[in-house]
């Protein structure tokens, strides 16, 4: 992890955290069976709200240069794998507070408690809430001034927060959220491109076409021949 090799005993049980924009590559003998979490940075941003590290690498570089034990992390390390491959209408509910418990309990190991919170305009509450306000009207045309009034801010003061929380702006996320459906809608092959066009709120075919290529390098027609294939 651009420090040289060093050489570890594999433990069971015992577990290492690779800080975002680190290179690490392994060399095992034997079988193993490894259990392996990816978190995005905004993902963990998201999560931590105003008690986020500025520099997240920095913060979580004393747990990656060794391996260690901790009953509650390996805990919800577990809880989380059974959450996913689970299909009860709760599973979504437990993943979702053992990732935040998880994340949290990374932190505060790592000692990268932050000083007082800064404010948040946006906490996972109200991101949630614009989240399920987007998929339930996905399908409708949906402005800023709409986003803002969900969770009562100024259109500015939304736009300028949503950015900062999420990484992209209101409607570059909206449009990202747009072609995400369409492509579940095309793998489903069984509605018309002018079909989906209406179904994910794109103005017209055009629109969903040069969207969607504009997002994913292809046409929606080869994306979909594409992803037959595959």
């Amino acid at each position: 992890m651009g420090n040289g090799w060093r050489r570890d005993g594999a433990v069971p049980g015992r577990m290492l955290v690779l800080p975002p924009d680190n290179v690490s590559r392994w060399r095992v003998k034997g079988a193993r069976r490894l259990l392996l979490l990816t978190i995005p940075t905004v993902t963990v941003r998201r999560i931590l709200g105003g008690a986020a590290p500025d520099r997240l690498t920095e913060a979580f570089q004393p747990l990656s240069e060794s391996t260690w034990e901790d009953a509650l992390l390996t805990h919800l390390m577990t809880r989380l794998w059974d959450g996913t491959t689970g299909g009860h209408v709760t599973d979504r509910l437990l993943v979702d507070g053992a990732l935040t418990t998880l994340v949290a309990q990374l932190l505060q190991r790592a000692g990268a408690v932050a000083g007082p919170m800064k404010y948040v305009a946006l906490p996972t509450w109200k991101l949630k809430r614009i989240f399920d306000y987007v998929d339930a009207n996905l399908h409708e045309e949906i402005d800023i001034v709409a986003l803002s009034e969900v969770v009562d801010l100024s259109v500015r003061h939304f736009s300028r927060a949503f950015t900062e929380e999420v990484g992209e702006t209101p409607h570059r996320w909206l449009m990202t959220r747009r072609a995400e459906k369409a492509m579940e809608l095309l793998k489903r092959d069984s509605m018309t491109l002018a079909q989906i066009a209406e179904a994910c709120g794109f103005a017209s075919q055009s629109h969903f076409t040069r969207v969607f290529k504009q997002m994913t390098g292809a046409t929606p027609k080869l994306w979909c021949n594409s992803a037959k294939v595959s």
